[in-house]
């Protein structure tokens, strides 16, 4: 068997809409991509009623519904069907500089209970949520634990 070349895909940031049928709106998609071929069978029709839905793009720029449409750093647009959205990209939060640490470990820890915790018993649950804690403070670097951080 022969051993070929590996690669790795390079980390990229991007900026992402979901096409929603029937609850996104025309406008808001237009706002995001405003160069998009985006019809409806009338000019007085609900903003929702969207008929076809194209993006200027290499490839099918066709959006369907669930789909996402990416913008790199340098302009260029991407339609990404939702499975393939969910398998390469993760959300990145942004932080509201008005928030506290509290309120940040707050957030991240109501996602990290949907994910991890939830159904524990109470007795369990509690246990997750002190390791969670001690996790966060280790993090940002306010453990008390003496000795050579490893």
């Amino acid at each position: 068997m022969t051993d070929y070349p590996q690669y790795r895909a390079r980390p990229a940031t991007v900026e992402a809409v979901q096409f929603i049928h029937g609850a996104s709106t025309r406008t808001d998609m237009l706002a995001f991509c405003p160069k998009a071929n985006i019809g409806s069978p009338w000019e007085d029709t609900d903003d929702t009623d969207i008929r076809w839905f194209f993006v200027p793009c290499r490839g099918d720029g066709e959006v369907r519904d669930g789909d996402w449409i990416l913008r790199a750093t340098d302009g260029t647009y991407t339609v990404c069907r939702e499975d393939d959205f969910a398998r390469r990209y993760e959300h990145i939060a942004r932080t509201d500089p008005q928030m506290t640490e509290a309120d940040r470990m707050a957030c991240e820890w109501s996602d990290y209970r949907k994910d991890c915790a939830d159904g524990l018993d109470p007795n369990t649950f509690r246990h997750v949520h002190e390791a969670f804690k001690a996790g966060w403070e280790a993090a940002n670097g306010k453990t008390f634990e003496p000795g050579v951080l490893r």
